[in-house]
C-alpha cells in the first residue's frame, strides 16, 4: 500500500475516532447530568436547564402530543408540581413532536392545564443526548446538584408514587 493511503486511511481512522468520542462525552454528560440545554417553550420564552442548577430538584419528562400514556403521566406530573414546587421542584416537559405535530403541543398544555414549562424539541436534539432511544414517556429526575437520582421509561397508573417518593427525598436534601 503507498504511503499517501496509508497516511489518508490513518486520518480517516483518526477522524472517526474522534467524532466517536465527541458523541460518547455528549452522551456521557446527559447520563450524567451535566449537559445543559436551551429549549424554546410553548409562549417563545428560552428556557436553560442550567437555570434551575444549585436551585431546585429538575424533573425532565419527554413526551409527545402522539403518546396516549404521556397525557396520563403529565397529569400526574402536575399534581406532583403543585404540591412540591414550593419546596423547589420544577419541572421541564420536553415534547418531541416533530414539524408534523408540533402544532398541537400548546394545545394539548392548555387542554391538560400544564403550568410548569413546555418545550419544543423539534429535531430531538435535547432527547438525543438525555434520552437516546427517543422513548415517550421517559423521565429523568435531578438532584439539585445535577446528579441524576431515578430514570423512568413508559408510565402505569401508581408509577407516581414511587415518583413522588424520590421527590419528597430530593427536595428535603437541602445543599
Amino acid at each position: 500500500m503507498p504511503t499517501w493511503t496509508r497516511r489518508l486511511l490513518g486520518a480517516g481512522v483518526l477522524a472517526a475516532l474522534l467524532a466517536a468520542h465527541a458523541a460518547c462525552a455528549a452522551l456521557g454528560a446527559g447520563a450524567g447530568g451535566t449537559a445543559d440545554f436551551t429549549l424554546r417553550d410553548v409562549d417563545g420564552r428560552q428556557v436553560r436547564l442550567s437555570d434551575y442548577a444549585g436551585r431546585d430538584v429538575v424533573l425532565i419528562a419527554f413526551w409527545a402530543t402522539w403518546c396516549g400514556p404521556c397525557a396520563g403521566e403529565l397529569v400526574q406530573l402536575e399534581r406532583l408540581y403543585r404540591a412540591y414546587r414550593g419546596q423547589g421542584l420544577a419541572v421541564l416537559a420536553v415534547a418531541m413532536d416533530g414539524p408534523e405535530s408540533v402544532a398541537e403541543v400548546a394545545p394539548f398544555a392548555r387542554r391538560h392545564g400544564l403550568t410548569f414549562p413546555v418545550l419544543l424539541d423539534e429535531d430531538t436534539r435535547v432527547a438525543a443526548v438525555w434520552n437516546p432511544r427517543r422513548s415517550a414517556p421517559y423521565s429523568v429526575l435531578l438532584a439539585r446538584d445535577g446528579r441524576i437520582v431515578r430514570r423512568k421509561e413508559g408510565f402505569a397508573a401508581g408509577d407516581e408514587e414511587a415518583l413522588r417518593g424520590a421527590i419528597r427525598a430530593e427536595v428535603a436534601a437541602r445543599p
